[in-house]
């Protein structure tokens, strides 16, 4: 039986001189595949990379997308019933008939509803301060407030 030797693999030129464990100034570290993949992420911004940022936002859109779908069939039930229910409501929206009244009501709410969460949303995201906000809240509001009073003669 033969016992192989470990042979020490090492820079003979430099061991004597190292200071503190610490490497000579002429041996660098090499960087980890994570401090790399950090220093590319940083330079990818829209003004410096614009296609490749494009690139990587829709890439993502396609992934959180499938994922999205793919837990949502885990749901089964519930999206047989939405769907049907989605099915029966653009069945009465588009079928003439003494509904429509009652239809035309609801969509009336839901425009009205969606307008003001609009709002909010464009509000949260910085475009409700000072000016911003009296045009897209008290403006529309006063305006309405008013046109109805007119026409009303009061």
């Amino acid at each position: 039986a033969s016992i192989v030797a470990m042979k020490k693999v090492g820079f003979k030129q430099n061991e004597d001189k190292k200071m503190d464990g610490k490497p000579v100034a002429g041996l660098k570290p090499s960087p980890s595949m994570n401090t790399l993949s950090r220093m590319d992420r940083e330079k990818m911004v829209i003004w410096r990379r614009p296609l490749g940022t494009l690139y990587y936002a829709v890439s993502e859109l396609i992934c959180l997308v499938s994922e999205g779908l793919a837990s949502l069939l885990q749901y089964r039930l519930f999206l047989t019933v939405i769907t049907a229910v989605a099915a029966a409501g653009f069945y009465a929206y588009v079928t003439p008939g003494p509904h429509q009244a009652h239809i035309g009501f609801i969509e009336s709410k839901l425009l009205w509803w969606s307008w003001w969460v609009l709002l909010g949303v464009l509000s949260s995201i910085g475009l409700g301060s000072g000016l911003h906000t009296f045009l897209l809240y008290l403006g529309p509001h006063i305006a309405a407030v008013t046109l109805a009073a007119y026409e009303c003669n009061s």
